[in-house]
């Protein structure tokens, strides 16, 4: 019988990052810089301690120049290398295509969108709340890419853009994106309007997922965002919503691009749930009457 002790997977994971990290000179911080991935999660993946992401394992090996199964305990059909294999051959076609492209392999079968929604727009459109109720109401899960953002960063998003800048951002953004559209058949997730800005990001999503432009007035964002707690829209008002005026003009066009668009403006919050709802259910049931 062989030892098992280091083939336990967190413990291969942690000494072959280890010494792949210190062959090549670098120190933690520094592959966290390449990576994009936080001294944190490193710290804890060093240490055997760290829930292993696949899209993240990807990326450090990408960082260090080397094969993701250079770091996983070898293919003997157990450990992480077997059970990924065994996760795989399980999961549905549209699991199978988002993984496959996080590794880098194009597929030409286009992925099932209907039953992921994904609702964009600047902050106090309404995406957050109006995701979360249709969510209860129509019992789907409820996701927002910025809470998936911290989780994997190990930080509050503004410390990643402080520590990695908006590219940094925009990578994490899109790992997130990655393992919802693999974890997930069906879902509801709230995206901030900022992935335009990332043609790769925003291809994705729109390929992965219908899209909703929840939008409002720029007055109505300024007022919700400030009735949400933050004053400071109302401090410098005039100047707060020329600034929104101009964001919205130059993100237009790629808004423009979604699949449908859900104007919130001076609506009650339930008549836009109900417009929301209406419009999942026609993806939903595509040959249900209107």
């Amino acid at each position: 019988m062989t030892d098992r002790g280091l083939s336990e997977p967190g413990a291969t994971i942690a000494a072959r990052l280890r010494e792949a990290r210190r062959g090549r000179g670098l120190s933690r911080r520094q592959l966290a810089e390449i990576s994009k991935v936080s001294m944190r999660y490193l710290a804890l993946l060093e240490s055997g301690d760290g829930n292993v992401s696949a899209a993240i394992l990807y990326r450090i090996a990408a960082a260090l120049d080397m094969p993701i199964t250079g770091l996983l305990p070898d293919g003997d059909g157990h450990g992480v290398a077997g059970d990924m294999a065994a996760r795989f051959a399980a999961a549905t076609p549209h699991q199978k295509h988002a993984i496959l492209e996080i590794l880098g392999t194009r597929q030409d079968v286009t992925p099932d969108r209907r039953r992921r929604i994904a609702l964009v727009g600047v902050r106090g459109g309404g995406k957050t709340t109006l995701g979360r109720l249709a969510s209860a109401r129509l019992n789907i899960p409820f996701h927002e890419v910025s809470d998936g953002i911290e989780k994997l960063a190990g930080m509050p998003v503004a410390e990643v853009v402080a520590l990695y800048g908006q590219d940094g951002l925009r990578q994490y953004e899109a790992t997130c994106l990655a393992e919802l559209a693999a974890q997930h058949d069906e879902l509801i997730v709230a995206v901030g309007g900022g992935i335009v800005e990332t043609e790769e990001n925003f291809d994705f999503l729109l390929s992965h997922f219908h899209t909703i432009w929840v939008r409002a007035t720029p007055a109505d964002h300024i007022s919700r965002v400030s009735a949400q707690g933050d004053d400071r829209p109302m401090r410098g008002y005039a100047e707060a919503q020329r600034h929104l005026e101009t964001m919205l003009s130059k993100r237009m066009a790629q808004f423009a691009r979604t699949d449908a668009e859900l104007d919130t403006s001076s609506r009650e919050l339930d008549h836009s749930l109900i417009d929301l709802i209406g419009i999942i259910d026609s993806w939903k049931n595509p040959g249900k009457a209107a």
